[in-house]
């Protein structure tokens, strides 16, 4: 079990490093470079205007939405191997984290992914440890 909330925590977070790292490269790149945002319809309303640095900032919030949710359910998958109720509530918070902060209404399939993990690690936590077997004498 403790293996199995290992990999689905680790599951959980390949698509929110990924979206982390997308979102962090844009951000970066934008503060660097710059953006230009071109209005295609035309008209007095529409301006060409030249993204300023403060970008990185603007995008900040969005990039912890996602690494804050991959870092905890690692943190929370890794833990459950030597600490099955610890990695529990981590992996449980990661998924409420991701749940409240992505969308509210409508959870995303990793936060599904964590409670699974989860309610793994905590019946890992459950189980009594084996005694291991003792070896047979030889006469």
């Amino acid at each position: 079990m403790r293996i199995a909330a290992l990999v689905l925590s680790l599951i959980a977070a390949v698509p929110l490093t990924m979206s982390a790292s997308v979102l962090g490269a844009t951000a970066l790149s934008r503060a660097l470079f710059g953006a230009t945002n071109v209005c295609a319809a035309g008209g007095p309303e529409c301006r060409t205007s030249v993204s300023e640095p403060g970008d990185l900032l603007n995008l900040l919030p969005y990039f912890l939405i996602f690494a804050v949710p991959a870092v905890l359910s690692v943190v929370g998958g890794v833990l459950t191997m030597r600490r099955p109720r610890a990695g529990a509530v981590v992996l449980l918070v990661a998924a409420v984290v991701g749940a409240v902060t992505i969308f509210t209404f409508i959870p995303p399939f990793w936060t599904v992914l964590d409670l699974i993990a989860a309610g793994l690690a905590f019946a890992a936590s459950r189980q009594k440890p084996q005694p291991a077997a003792e070896p047979k004498r030889q006469s």
